[in-house]
């Protein structure tokens, strides 16, 4: 099973993001490939170091292509709703 993350807004390392890689780290505990979809590799080290979650078993790719062959997609925004095209959202 696949799981594909997307936000916006990872460079902030707040509280959504917080929310968000923790959401991610138990869909991995279930069993699926997390795939977050972030420009900077080095993304998953300031997580655990500003969040002491560790995400070895979470991926950054470049483009999660709007969770087109995901299982699920979960995905941030600013209130605007994307056409996403994983089978659930």
């Amino acid at each position: 099973m696949k799981a594909a993350i997307y936000n916006p807004y990872w460079d902030t390392l707040g509280g959504g993001e917080r929310y968000t890689i923790s959401f991610a780290k138990v869909l991995t505990e279930l069993g699926y490939r997390v795939d977050v979809q972030w420009k900077d590799n080095d993304l998953m080290k300031r997580i655990e170091e500003r969040f002491g979650i560790k995400t070895m078993d979470i991926n950054v790719v470049s483009d999660i292509k709007k969770g087109d062959g995901y299982d699920i997609c979960f995905w941030i925004s600013d209130g605007s709703i994307p056409l996403l095209r994983s089978r659930n959202n």
